[in-house]
């Protein structure tokens, strides 16, 4: 029902875009987890895991700027501004569905910004 309510032939599309911007950051950190021995700050965690989909979120819209104007039907001259400056920072290039590996290594990145090396003979903290 959801799916004839949202009548969008490219739902798929949606949903993988979604998608990128949902398991980025747990992918960010399982990797953080898997390769690294680390301590990270805990309570700065989700800040970090928050920050970065915001971002990306934010550089896909400027880089997108079209899908988004065609999904939720944007208007205006500044949707122009948007797509002169788009075409002036990215050329011809498009962000894809590797938005989710931009923000799985944007996580990565916060995440190694609020870690320290844990001290020898100490185990990780569990909760």
């Amino acid at each position: 029902m959801g799916f004839k309510w949202v009548n969008n032939k490219s739902i798929i599309d949606v949903i993988l875009k979604v998608a990128g911007f949902t398991y980025g950051p747990l992918l960010g950190l399982f990797a953080f987890g898997i390769l690294t021995k680390r301590s990270i700050n805990d309570r700065l965690a989700i800040y970090a895991c928050i920050a970065a989909p915001l971002i990306i979120w934010g550089i896909d819209f400027i880089n997108n700027i079209e899908w988004y104007q065609k999904q939720f039907h944007l208007t205006g001259n500044w949707v122009d501004s948007v797509k002169n400056f788009s075409q002036s920072v990215f050329g011809k290039f498009k962000i894809g569905y590797e938005v989710l590996i931009y923000n799985g290594l944007l996580t990565f990145l916060g995440l190694l910004l609020i870690s320290a090396k844990q001290k020898r003979g100490s185990e990780p903290l569990r909760s």
